[in-house]
């Protein structure tokens, strides 16, 4: 009798042991691994009808795990503080006005190669809930009304403000569901630029170099200038 219990307290300590293990496998290190960009890229774009801006903003991200992410949903925030509240306004991702937008699959990035990070879009000027609100400046929703807001001017409105990017994700082996949410973006983290395309930094926008042949004849040019001075004088004394 005694030796029975024995045994029913040690499969007991056991069974628990062993799912214990099992969970911290499961949720600790089978589990999907996202990376946000460090910055959100801002580069210049044609008008059209559905953004009259000229810019359009974007951030990448890529899995850093080893095992391929599935049915990936993401949605983008920017929270703007007026006064003492916070004033949450949801991005579109999509030009339809669509606030979230799936992923079917993400597999693993490799170092320094190109592909398999994906970049996506925020639609500042496709959300209707800016045209009418009446906590932010007249400005504001009249840029938004005409198509011709700016998210650096959105995020500028308020006291401060933050834009942060969640992602709900599977792990392609355990199927365990994780929510990954990035730094809080601020208006200084938008940069203009590409984004590197075997990572997820932003090339900064570079203005055009002058060519060596510009260089050259502009050098060129210079003796010619200063002796049509020195012929200048020669005649003013005459």
């Amino acid at each position: 009798m005694g030796t029975s219990s024995f045994d029913l307290i040690i499969g007991f300590v056991l069974g628990v042991l062993t799912n214990f293990v099992a969970w911290g496998l499961l949720f600790h290190f089978f589990v999907p691994k996202i990376r946000f960009s460090p910055s959100i890229s801002k580069v210049r774009m044609k008008k059209t009808e559905e953004d009259k801006s000229g810019y359009r903003y974007k951030f990448k991200i890529e899995n850093c795990g080893i095992r391929n992410i599935i049915d990936i949903e993401l949605t983008a925030r920017v929270s703007v503080k007026m006064g003492r509240t916070w004033n949450i306004v949801y991005v579109p991702l999509s030009p339809d006005g669509s606030t979230s937008y799936r992923i079917p699959i993400l597999l693993p990035a490799k170092k320094n190669k190109i592909g398999r990070r994906k970049i996506l879009f925020l639609y500042t000027n496709s959300t209707d809930i800016l045209h009418d609100w009446p906590i932010f400046p007249e400005e504001i929703r009249r840029a938004a009304r005409n198509k011709t807001l700016l998210l650096d001017d959105l995020m500028r409105s308020g006291k401060t403000a933050k834009l942060e990017i969640q992602a709900y994700c599977y792990d392609s082996f355990s199927g365990s569901r994780t929510l990954f949410v990035s730094k809080p973006y601020s208006v200084s983290d938008i940069v203009e630029g590409p984004f590197d395309r075997k990572g997820l930094d932003v090339l900064p926008h570079q203005p055009k170099k002058m060519s060596t042949d510009s260089v050259f004849t502009e050098r060129k040019q210079q003796p010619v200038m200063k002796e049509d001075k020195l012929l200048m004088q020669l005649l003013d004394l005459d």
